[in-house]
């Protein structure tokens, strides 16, 4: 699950990187984790920015994770920026790098990259809802991502017969009638 993170605050909060540590370690030992529950994103919604669409169906998102854990400080100046990978739930788009062995391996990876385009123009460095529902088998975290006109996005691209719909299991593979068609669809969408 690629993440990064950056943090900033006021400047009286800055301490030598020995400080911090040496406060941190202090608090930690003394904290009896037995009662603290396993932190999970499972079921939280937030404002993110879409900072990358690596296809149809796997973007990277940044938010501010002070801002989604602290609803009660609305003062707080302190921010704590986190950026994931995270696939859209329920749904399959096709790919844009596949083996070289795969089926009709070009016309999928044309369809795959017009997808991402189309995605792309839709949400690509705009702000969206995004509602966490879990991770996938490769740890990356997955969700809905709604527009702020209400568009559920992943729903969207299953309407428009960019993305079949998928539940998790063995994926279905996109013949070459499909492949062409949402070729068609994209161009149209593009224009």
């Amino acid at each position: 699950m690629g993440c990064t993170v950056s943090c900033c605050g006021d400047e009286s909060d800055h301490k030598t990187a020995s400080q911090q540590h040496a406060h941190q370690s202090s608090t930690l030992s003394q904290v009896d984790f037995e009662s603290i529950p396993l932190f999970t994103f499972e079921g939280q919604t937030v404002t993110a920015k879409i900072c990358h669409v690596h296809d149809g169906d796997t973007v990277t998102i940044g938010f501010d994770l002070l801002a989604t854990l602290s609803t009660t400080n609305s003062n707080n100046k302190r921010h704590h920026y986190v950026k994931f990978n995270m696939r859209l739930l329920g749904l399959d788009a096709p790919e844009v790098k596949l083996k070289k062995t795969a089926p009709h391996r070009e016309l999928e990876m044309k369809a795959g990259a017009l997808v991402r385009d189309v995605l792309a123009q839709r949400i690509d460095t705009k702000l969206v809802k995004v509602h966490f529902r879990g991770k996938d088998k490769y740890g990356r975290l997955m969700g809905t991502i709604t527009q702020r006109d209400g568009i559920d996005i992943n729903a969207w691209l299953i309407e428009q017969k960019l993305a079949k719909p998928y539940a998790g299991k063995k994926k279905e593979s996109w013949n070459v009638e499909e492949l062409r068609d949402v070729v068609k669809r994209s161009q149209s969408l593009m224009s």
